[in-house]
């Protein structure tokens, strides 16, 4: 088989079956950037089959078709790309090249036929979309091992492009070769790199992909479902992770709904659910970023806040039970009333573990039932000013 068949079968065959990988792992996972993915392969296979075989469009018409076919694939990879980081895509700077490599590669095709200016038009209009998504994840800051791949792909993506025109020239005497000569030289060429960095783009997107997945998956597993908050075993690893230091005052809020058995038993399941959902959002709003909160039992729920003095702790405490009280609870039915918590505080002045600070703090929420409920205790009483140190 001829090379320059061989090639132009080659290219368009890998690109729509990473396509189609890309679409089957997008049909599984509803992720809107893996489908841009699946679209820009398919834009790049279209480029390569009417670079290769024309389907009678005459050559001119042909190579036009095929290059506005690559800038749409490169424009859906460079979207991909920054929105699953969760970066504002540059449409401006974006429109500017794509329309002056499509202006230019018009000019140079049609009315003003130059195959050198052509090359030099499209090489550095889409160099610099792959550029702007390098300086973008740059920008981003640094992220993980795939990250950092990509960012140095697309910027390698991009100097390669802006080399490829002076490079072909060298080779293949550019300036000196007829028209049609220079062309199938510099389209091999462009299939070659192009083929190259499909592969290594589609490698480290299928690794990003599962590391995205295996990372929610995590994520789940530490997570409860119906409050939205982590579950016992995701705040266990958050509390010893976060006691690790040692050295920051913490404090342990816990939390017990009040006569919740009896929610569920006169209005049903569905609204004791309802009670755990919303309470499960006022925890998360209330507590903040730097706290770790999680749902540990049926309707007991606990809140570890590092670096917080007693006070603040009281404070969060208060304001939660507050606006619990007061309703109405979203997605509550009515008839289910006021529902209210108790709340007991516990806290270290220095390094401290979890069971002893939970200890505490179940000791003051027990009195708070024994109370009355619907109030806050804490592990240092009442009637004392300081509240006790828990040591490891």
């Amino acid at each position: 088989m001829d090379q320059s068949l061989f090639i132009a079968l080659l290219n368009p065959a890998v690109s729509l079956i990473l396509a189609c990988a890309f679409l089957i792992v997008w049909v599984r996972l509803r992720r809107t950037y893996v489908l841009l993915i699946a679209v820009c392969y398919v834009a790049i296979g279209c480029a390569f089959l009417f670079q290769g075989f024309g389907f009678g469009l005459g050559l001119p018409t042909a190579r036009f078709v095929s290059n506005i076919c690559f800038f749409a694939g490169i424009l859906l990879a460079a979207i991909a790309v920054l929105q699953r980081r969760g970066i504002a895509i540059p449409g401006m700077a974006f429109a500017v090249s794509t329309a002056a490599g499509v202006i230019g590669l018009a000019w140079f095709m049609f009315f003003e036929p130059h195959f050198e200016a052509r090359v030099h038009v499209v090489s550095y209009s889409i160099a610099a979309i792959c550029l702007i998504v390098a300086l973008r994840l740059h920008r981003a800051g640094r992220g993980d091992f795939l990250d950092e791949t990509m960012k140095w792909l697309a910027c390698l993506r991009g100097i390669t492009l802006i080399g490829k025109p002076f490079l072909v020239s060298a080779l293949g005497s550019l300036l000196e070769l007829a028209g049609t000569s220079a062309e199938s030289s510099y389209w091999l060429w462009t299939s070659l790199t192009s083929l190259i960095f499909s592969l290594l783009f589609a490698l480290v997107l299928f690794a990003r992909v599962a590391s995205d997945v295996i990372a929610e998956i995590s994520v789940e597993s530490r997570t409860d479902a119906l409050s939205g908050l982590l579950n016992r075993r995701g705040f266990e690893e958050g509390c010893e992770a976060a006691l690790s230091g040692g050295k920051l005052p913490v404090c342990l809020v816990l939390a017990d709904l009040d006569r919740f058995k009896s929610i569920n038993d006169t209005h049903g399941h569905d609204s004791g659910d309802a009670v755990i959902r919303s309470f499960g959002r006022l925890t998360a709003r209330y507590a903040g970023r730097n706290a770790i909160a999680g749902r540990i039992g049926g309707e007991e729920f606990a809140i570890l806040l590092p670096g917080s003095t007693p006070v603040a702790a009281r404070l969060l405490a208060e304001s939660l039970r507050s606006a619990l009280a007061a309703g109405p609870l979203e997605g509550v039915p009515a008839s289910v009333g006021t529902v209210t918590c108790s709340f007991g505080i516990g806290t270290a002045s220095g390094p401290a573990r979890l069971d002893p600070l939970y200890r505490e703090a179940d000791k003051a929420l027990l009195r708070a039932k024994q109370r009355g409920r619907n109030c806050v205790d804490t592990s240092w009483g009442p009637g004392s000013d300081r509240p006790a140190v828990l040591r490891a």
